[in-house]
Formats: structure tokens, sequence, C-alpha cells
């Protein structure tokens, strides 16, 4: 089930261990997930856990030229998608993912007859002549395969000749260079069944949205509907247009010095949000609360969140964050053996001490009235409450969508391949052929 939790974390963490993303991860047990995490914490995790995550820049196989990934047609096109995504080099070749993730395909079972790793297939195709290689490719054994599998793959052979390699050559050299650098001694790593061993994947925040093989993994869990973790300091462009269409799990960790328009963008779309209490953003909360949680506004005002988490002394709730659970606020800390508790949570208590704390406090002034105790009163009046936080939800809905059709409008790329869009045109035109034959 597609589910988005924002957790607004505290501004200063005592060590990786007392923030909740992390905890978040390392609580994801039954399936593989990717946490792309602020370059900051990489050491301490690293040491924390050793032999318990991998993590990419230092991990010495490859992950993706597989027959479990490239048999596979729901990964096959997360794969596809997430090159195009991930590399400039990628997009400027103008091949659609339909097409590519055929040639991924086509390159897995090609690997599979000659008995040798799909990179060995691209080494060896960077060396052959185009007839060569369309020798191969039109003399491919199809049998065992599905109907899906043999529509591409003919549709792939029926796209290609003498005169329309370029684009296929320019995509072959430009995978091959994306995972050369697992080839080492003259072997290649091929990779570890990840995904089906439920592992932790780490990737350090900086190369989420530059052109990296790091950024390559990220997209692919996005694309492929993977648990994805994603910290402080990855651009917003980067994930946004997956929340916008929100198909996985996703956690997000901010901060409160992001711009307003950000955390409310997230704040709007999360369906469970986490408030730390040493960064408590009192309006931020009620408008979520406001989305999600409407009855919870009339047994609380703004007003006696921001007394709570202002005025009250909450040594006590370090590494402590605010949610709600089954319509009740609750508590979430992270105690001193690093474990999650959750416990129900009341301001009344405290809002009460607080009331007893007032007249000691408060100078006398002659005919004058307590003005905090009048600013309460309007504010704890439901109706008015409701009618603002309702103003501005939406105010953030229209933001948001201002903003997310920002990001999601794609910038003209150079038409530098004169045959991509012809390979293209003939590839659609032999899958349109081969689903008449079909029918």
């Amino acid at each position: 089930m597609a589910k988005l939790t924002l957790n607004v974390e505290a501004l200063v963490s005592q060590d990786l261990t007392k923030r909740l993303l992390f905890q978040q991860a390392i609580s994801q047990n039954n399936s593989a997930c990717v946490l792309a995490l602020n370059d900051i914490y990489l050491a301490e995790a690293k040491k924390l856990l050793q032999g318990k995550a991998l993590f990419v820049d230092d991990y010495p196989n490859d992950f993706f030229l597989d027959h479990k990934i490239l048999n596979d047609t729901a990964k096959r096109n997360a794969l596809a998608r997430a090159y195009i995504v991930s590399f400039n080099s990628i997009r400027e070749v103008k091949l659609a993912p339909v097409f590519i993730s055929g040639m991924l395909l086509l390159l897995d079972q090609i690997s599979l007859a000659k008995k040798v790793t799909v990179f060995d297939v691209l080494t060896q195709w960077q060396q052959s002549d185009d007839e060569q290689i369309l020798h191969e490719i039109n003399h491919m054994n199809v049998e065992g395969l599905n109907k899906t599998q043999t529509d591409i793959l003919m549709a792939i052979i029926q796209s290609l000749g003498v005169d329309r390699m370029q684009s296929f050559r320019s995509l072959l050299k430009k995978f091959w260079r994306i995972h050369a650098k697992y080839a080492t001694g003259g072997k290649f790593h091929s990779p570890t069944d990840w995904i089906g061993k439920n592992q932790l994947v780490i990737i350090p925040a900086s190369k989420a949205d530059v052109n990296s093989y790091a950024r390559l993994v990220f997209n692919f869990a996005l694309e492929n509907r993977m648990v994805t973790l994603i910290d402080s300091d990855v651009p917003q462009k980067a994930y946004l247009p997956f929340i916008a269409d929100l198909k996985s799990t996703m956690y997000i960790s901010s901060t409160k010095n992001l711009s307003g328009l950000q955390v409310s963008n997230l704040a709007y779309q999360a369906s469970k949000l986490n408030m730390s209490i040493q960064s408590f953003d009192a309006e931020l909360f009620t408008n979520w609360l406001g989305r999600y949680y409407p009855a919870l506004i009339g047994d609380y005002s703004l007003r006696d969140f921001e007394r709570v988490f202002a005025e009250f002394k909450l040594a006590g709730y370090l590494n402590a964050f605010i949610s709600v659970e089954d319509n009740t606020l609750i508590l979430i800390r992270i105690d001193e053996n690093n474990q999650l508790v959750k416990q129900k949570f009341s301001l009344k208590p405290i809002l009460e001490q607080l009331d007893k704390a007032i007249p000691a406090k408060v100078t006398k002034q002659d005919g004058s009235q307590d003005i905090m105790a009048q600013l309460q009163n309007v504010l704890k009046n439901q109706s008015d409450l409701q009618t603002l936080i309702l103003n501005k939800l939406q105010e953030i809905e229209q933001e948001f969508n201002a903003h997310n059709q920002q990001q999601l409008t794609p910038a003209k790329l150079p038409d530098i391949m004169s045959d991509s869009e012809v390979i293209n045109d003939e590839f659609e035109k032999a899958l349109a052929r081969q689903r008449e034959r079909k029918e």
C-alpha cells in the first residue's frame, strides 16, 4: 500500500541512532529498501551496519545486470525508466523506455545463450561491426519465452537494420560505461540477489540528483515501488514527481530550516507526520491535523500546541516525536537502548500545569484582563480554528500544484540522434503487428 511518512527531525541530533529516519530504515526487515542518507552520517552508518547493509559507493558488485532483474518485466521496465531519469547521456539517445527495456531483455537472452554475463555481451558488441551484431540478434533463439517477451524481442529485430544502428550502438556504449566500474581483473562482478534477500542499500544523499550509479539505484527504487527513505539533503526535485503519483512506501526527513513551501508541500501529501519536539512547528502540525485528523482539532487548539512545546520544559523528551495513530496523539521516543518506544500522549496535563503557573507570572494591572487568556479563548473556538485551517490547506494545495507542475515540466532535449525516432517508430509498429496477430 502506497504511503508517505514525513519526519520533521531535530535540527541537532546526538548521533545517527537518534535520527528517526535511520530507525525506520533498519526496521525494514520484510523488503529490500534504499536509503539516501546525508553524507555527514555515512561514516557512522558504516561502523554501525557492518555486514548489515550495502553501501553503493563501496560495494564491489553490480546491482542490475542479472537475469532475476532483466527477466522480470516490472523490474526491467523500472530499470529502463531509471536509466533515462538518472543519466543525461541516456536521455540524449532519445530511445523510448519500452525499447530500452526490450534491449535489456535482448542482452539477457543473448548472455544466457552464450553462457556469459550481460556485461561480457556489451564488451563483445563494442568490438563487433553492425552486421555481426545483427546476425546474432536475428538468429537468437526465443523458444521458452512467454508471448510478451517474444513479441518485444521480435519487435526489436524488426526495428533494427544496417542503416538504423547508430542509436542502438550509442546506447550499448553508454550501458558499458555505466557498469564498467564493476569489471576488475578481467572479471565482471555480477549482482547478488539483494532484492530477494531484503537488503538495505545506502547511497549518499549528495549523489541522488547527479549523474551517478548511486542515482540509478535511487531512481530504480522509486520506479520499482520499493521502500525508499530520503534524508533532508536530497533535493525535492529528485523525488517530487513520485510523490505527485504516489505508488510506493516513502519516508522523507525534513528539518525546520527548509522553506515553508517545501515542508508544507510534503506535509500536505504525507498521511503520517512525525514532528520532533525539539523543532516543533505548531502551525504545520495543526494544519496537517486539519487535513487528516480533523476530529482532533476539537480537542486542541493551535495555541495549545504552541504553549506546550514553547513554554513547557521538555528536556525529558529529547529524541522524541509527536504523531498520530488510531486517531490519538502519540509520543515516539528513541530510548537509551536506541529502541523506538510509543505511548499515548495528551496535552491536557501539561496545559493544566501551565495554567496554574500563570497567576505567579502575570503582573496585575488595574482594569486589565489577561490578554493571553483572551487569545486562548479565541483560538479555542472550534469553528474559527477550522476555518483558519481550511483556508491554509487550500493555500498549501494551490502552492503544491503549482510547484509540482514546475518540477514535472521536462526540459527540451537536443535532437542529436537522427535514427532514434525511426527506431522508436519501427519498434512501435512491430509491436502493433505482433498484437494484431495475437488477436
